[in-house]
């Protein structure tokens, strides 16, 4: 729910609302928009092979595109201490549409330390609160999965200029505050790419017990040179608290996510997030390993 307070000290932990199963796709394998309809045959096929039901989105194949930039220091000192700064914005006729979204987030392994964060603008400002667990592969096998926590504060058009000194960020973004920056050091676009990101909201799978994973595809590529970055395939499963989705449910996403991993083996990526492969395309030093 969105609120307007200036910073309120919630009264109880925030809880986790979301899970959210990704897999990182290259890129190369989606050449155009049919290459979205064939993916949804695969997950499609996946389902049932397990028993699942899938159906397709009132939205399916209806690509849309949007601008993705993330912000942060030379020296990296946002994302090297677990936070981000990612800025969308919806195309519209070709056009930059006057809406945004910004997303500031605290992304951690530790559940813990996710949910301290205290990630709220200190200013007057509409906002939403997004508490996730993400599914990642692991590491070093297919067909297992690790678990990320990204505590996040969403505003809508906020009508800020994100490239500013750092010292004016930190007053803005409390939880910023003790981050040891130079205060003087410039927030700017990181590695000053600007991505492209087509998407598409390709279908929903069933889990039982009226628990449904929305899917979606995207594609990133760099804007100024149209080059393929990087895809994902996603699924998100939404609740009032982790500890209240059914457990035949949970298992059921968990073992189309792991299977997932093997019948699309050839679409895979190796990288950890989309976030850390765009970090890691300029010279600065990236300590953060999500």
């Amino acid at each position: 729910m969105a609120t307007n307070e200036p910073n309120p000290a919630p009264t109880a932990p925030d809880p986790i609302q979301f899970r959210e199963y990704k897999l990182l796709l290259k890129a190369e394998r989606f050449p155009g928009e049919d290459s979205f309809h064939e993916f949804w045959r695969l997950v499609r096929h996946t389902a049932k092979s397990l028993g699942l039901d899938s159906s397709k989105q009132s939205r399916a194949r209806e690509s849309r595109i949007r601008e993705v930039l993330f912000y942060d220091t030379p020296s990296f000192d946002l994302y090297n201490h677990n936070f981000i700064i990612r800025k969308r914005t919806l195309y519209h006729h070709g056009w930059l549409e006057k809406e945004h979204r910004v997303a500031i987030k605290f992304r951690h392994p530790d559940r813990a330390r996710s949910e301290a964060q205290q990630i709220r603008p200190a200013q007057a400002l509409a906002y939403r609160i997004r508490f996730k667990e993400e599914l990642l592969p692991q590491r070093d096998r297919i067909g297992a999965m690790r678990s990320i926590f990204s505590h996040a504060c969403v505003l809508d058009s906020p009508g800020i200029a994100w490239a500013r000194p750092a010292a004016e960020l930190q007053a803005l973004v409390p939880a910023l505050a003790n981050l040891p920056i130079d205060p003087q050091a410039p927030v700017d676009v990181v590695n000053q790419l600007a991505i492209e990101e087509i998407f598409e909201d390709i279908g929903e799978i069933h889990f039982g017990d009226k628990v449904v994973g929305s899917a979606t595809v995207a594609v990133w590529r760099n804007r100024a040179t149209q080059t393929p970055l990087i895809g994902e395939f996603a699924f998100q499963i939404e609740f009032t608290r982790l500890e209240d989705l059914p457990r035949r449910a949970r298992e059921l996403s968990e073992d189309f996510y792991k299977a997932m991993q093997l019948e699309a083996y050839d679409w895979l990526h190796r990288a950890n997030t989309k976030t850390a492969l765009v970090y890691r395309l300029g010279g600065g030093v990236v300590t953060n390993d999500e």
